[in-house]
């Protein structure tokens, strides 16, 4: 009798190379589709907080706009043909920690438009005691400081500040640590007194007594004031720098904001259009020649 063909079903165990091949491949594409994850959860992330800037900003001029602000600052007369260049708003503009030192900067500013107009009367007092090439350029140049030192000084180093504490940008802080810099060393030459140099101070004060002894005492005074203004400028400058180190600042920040805007520029981009198409132009001709 013929015993009927019986097939014995096998068992297949995957092999533990299989399993390494499978997991070796799997892992690369399950770590891409987490990263592609995460970066996508950073980009929603990212654009809620520029629209929750946007709506800050827009929210903020619509204040404006309704409390009827414009630019206030300075605060001109209705009839005067210039008009208000700058919107200063402490309370508005600047953080809370930041405002204090925000306004003894602008109290900097008002004591030193102040101490220019007094230099300006010194100058005049120099001059008509001493009758001198010396005190008539002192006077003179005193004049042209007086006039073109305010608002250079307003815009080059208080608005920075302003701007800095403002939209805690890196590269105001910068423009801000130069320009304060030397403005302060201004001071302490004109705190000198060097004849011709614009600033009555020491020198010209002592040797004034000579002649006037009010005078003289008088520009000492002035030349005192000047160097009272640059070490408290110094003083601000090193407050400003403990500030900035704690912010969220700092020079490659400074240099992403400062590409970020160049590139931006509609006159740049422009330019930067005209260029390659100039250079793509040229390189055509070349080649059908």
């Amino acid at each position: 009798s013929q015993q009927p063909a019986i097939i014995q079903a096998t068992q297949s165990h995957p092999s533990s190379e299989n399993l390494a091949t499978a997991s070796a491949s799997n892992f690369p594409t399950t770590s891409r589709d987490a990263l592609a994850k995460q970066q996508i959860e950073l980009d929603k992330k990212a654009a809620e907080l520029d629209r929750r800037e946007q709506n800050l900003n827009n929210i903020r001029r619509y204040i404006f706009i309704f409390l009827g602000i414009t630019n206030n600052f300075p605060p001109l007369p209705s009839f005067c043909p210039v008009k208000p260049c700058f919107v200063q708003d402490f309370n508005v503009d600047i953080p809370q920690p930041f405002q204090l030192i925000v306004r003894i900067h602008f109290y900097i500013w008002i004591s030193f438009s102040l101490l220019m107009l007094l230099n300006v009367c010194g100058a005049i007092s120099y001059f008509i005691v001493e009758h001198s090439t010396v005190s008539g350029s002192t006077f003179g140049i005193s004049i042209f400081y007086f006039v073109l030192c305010i608002p250079l000084s307003y815009i080059f180093w208080f608005r920075p500040v302003y701007n800095a504490f403002k939209n805690d940008s890196s590269i105001y802080f910068f423009i801000y640590f130069i320009i304060f810099f030397l403005h302060n060393c201004i001071l302490v030459v004109w705190c000198v007194g060097i004849p011709a140099s614009g600033g009555v101070g020491f020198i010209s004060g002592i040797a004034t007594t000579n002649r006037s002894l009010g005078v003289g005492i008088f520009m000492v005074i002035i030349g005192v004031l000047f160097g009272v203004l640059g070490a408290i400028g110094f003083l601000l400058i090193v407050k400003v720098l403990h500030c900035y180190r704690h912010m969220d600042a700092s020079f490659q920040k400074a240099q992403a904001e400062l590409a970020s805007g160049v590139l931006s520029n509609r006159g740049v981009q422009e330019a930067a259009t005209a260029v390659a198409s100039s250079a793509f132009s040229g390189q055509s001709s070349y080649n059908r020649y």
